[in-house]
């Protein structure tokens, strides 16, 4: 036979609301962890990745004419920096300065090439953010999950052996930052001003 208590409830009724309790007040203090943790990386910005080392097998794209082109790495000149942008990108249009200062003060010792896994909108695109380096849309899928690419703003250096030397995802800010601005020793401007996320049009 049960004992009851004073309210009137049995001693099992209690510890089954006491256990209740006890796991209503851990899925709480687990709601309020996970909330901070999902808002430090809201406000972190992109992260940096780097599938180094591997050899990159030359792949197919289109310019913006819609000539095919084939993006090859091996035997060039120079290294190449291949930055991965997309039409609406966020991020890609906050790191804007960020390209366009590095590729200005490096095109002399980086070939620059734009890619992007969007074609919709990517000719007037690349009119209105006036890049001074090539664009071309990826038609070779098979790239992608080579490079892990799909963040965006992605930037990637490739030897004139055609080996990744460098692979940075997100737009130059924090470590990343830190970190682009010591391999290539020039000085950032930083982002722009955080705005929503428009296709620019031409002028």
């Amino acid at each position: 036979m049960n004992s009851v208590s004073e309210d009137g409830r049995s001693v099992g009724q209690q510890n089954n609301l006491r256990f209740l309790a006890v796991l209503l007040g851990l899925s709480l203090c687990l709601n309020v962890v996970l909330g901070w943790r999902i808002h430090a990386i809201r406000n972190a910005g992109p992260t940096s990745s780097a599938p180094t080392g591997m050899l990159l097998s030359p792949f197919m794209a289109v310019d913006l004419g819609g000539a095919p082109h084939v993006i090859s790495f091996a035997g060039e000149s120079k290294p190449t920096v291949l930055y991965v942008l997309n039409p609406g990108c966020h991020w890609c249009a906050r790191n804007l300065a960020n390209i366009k200062t590095l590729a200005t003060q490096r095109s002399s010792d980086f070939t620059f090439i734009g890619i992007s896994l969007k074609d919709p909108d990517l000719k007037q695109y690349a009119t209105a953010i006036n890049l001074q380096f090539p664009i071309y849309f990826i038609t070779d899928y098979n790239i992608i999950p080579a490079l892990q690419l799909g963040g965006t703003p992605q930037t990637i250096v490739i030897g004139t052996d055609g080996r990744v030397w460098k692979n940075w995802i997100g737009a130059f800010v924090g470590e990343t930052a830190n970190e682009i601005s010591a391999y290539f020793k020039i000085a950032l401007p930083g982002l722009l001003p955080d705005e929503p996320a428009v296709v620019p049009s031409a002028r």
